[in-house]
């Protein structure tokens, strides 16, 4: 389960700073990105946690982007990739 209202604010910052790499919602195997549709929670949440505290080294393009989420986007992000397939 997910939450719908966060699921869709967070639709809206992947279409704005995640889509251009991480295609269809997250769930294209062709993209050079990891897929992110369908995770469990515990491992985006702490995927993300390792991003922000700079143990997972990402491209520069991707820390630029991650560098721009405001407060409570990435948890936006979590509850869309969650409830995406």
């Amino acid at each position: 389960s997910f939450d719908a209202a966060l699921a869709k604010a967070g639709a809206k910052v992947h279409d704005k700073q995640c889509e251009k790499c991480h295609s269809d919602n997250g769930a294209n195997a062709k993209d050079d990105a990891a897929i992110l549709a369908g995770q469990w929670r515990g491992y985006l949440k702490r995927q993300f946690e390792l991003i922000a505290s700079g143990e997972r080294e990402v491209p520069k393009k991707m820390a630029k982007k991650f560098e721009k989420l405001k407060d409570g986007d990435v948890e936006k992000l979590i509850e869309f990739y969650v409830g995406a397939q």
